[in-house]
């Protein structure tokens, strides 16, 4: 349980069945007693810039795919947040913005990355230069209740070598323009992930991924 709220809450009494002695004894119930807990707010000293109300213990690991790469052309930056705390409630990773690179985010959701629990995040990078250039920092504002201090975890640096790209200068719209549809198509699969589709809703599905 992960109170949102301050002050006195009340986890409410809950009906357990069980069987007594033998299956001729029959099921019985009993309700465990109710529990008052008083949630601290927290403090408002030093809370960072960005701060979302992530609250726990957490660590941030972060890899690209590749390292080399031509100029408009996109790699994949992964962020795993994991620890103990709500990691549901995790919903963005900041990073100030870099007019060297074009930044977009194409997934967010639970995962298990080398055995390791976690929310992993991921972003489409494109480079809009070429030379030895470093990905702006990314970076989570939390609390952390054991400390009792607000933090910050922040990546480690990613540099990446870029070569000049082998296409027209016009072509650099032409690829935000083909990302911005992929990032669109990968959402939209995304969000219709785990849900069951009738057989007369398919004419109606096709439609929206084709036009989308």
């Amino acid at each position: 349980l992960y109170p949102v709220n301050s002050g006195d809450m009340t986890i409410a009494s809950v009906p357990i069945d069980f069987l007594s002695g033998s299956l001729l004894g029959g099921v019985r119930t009993v309700n465990t007693n109710s529990v008052t807990i008083h949630v601290r707010p927290l403090p408002t000293e030093g809370k960072p810039a960005n701060f979302a109300g992530a609250v726990g213990q957490f660590a941030l690991k972060g890899s690209v795919d590749k390292n080399v790469v031509d100029q408009y052309s996109p790699i994949t930056l992964s962020l795993l947040i994991y620890g103990e705390g709500n990691l549901s409630a995790i919903q963005d990773i900041y990073f100030n913005k870099n007019d060297d690179f074009k930044i977009y985010q194409s997934k967010s959701d639970l995962a298990t990355i080398d055995g390791i629990d976690g929310r992993l995040f991921e972003y489409i990078v494109v480079p809009n230069k070429s030379g030895t250039l470093v990905l702006p920092e990314f970076y989570l504002p939390y609390f952390s209740p054991k400390e009792e201090v607000y933090s910050v975890l922040r990546t480690s640096p990613f540099k990446l070598s870029v070569a000049p790209a082998k296409i027209s200068d016009t072509s650099s719209s032409v690829v935000e323009s083909d990302m911005k549809q992929d990032i669109h198509y990968l959402k939209l699969t995304d969000s219709l992930k785990n849900k069951t589709v009738r057989a007369s809703d398919s004419v109606a599905l096709l439609s929206c991924l084709f036009i989308g």
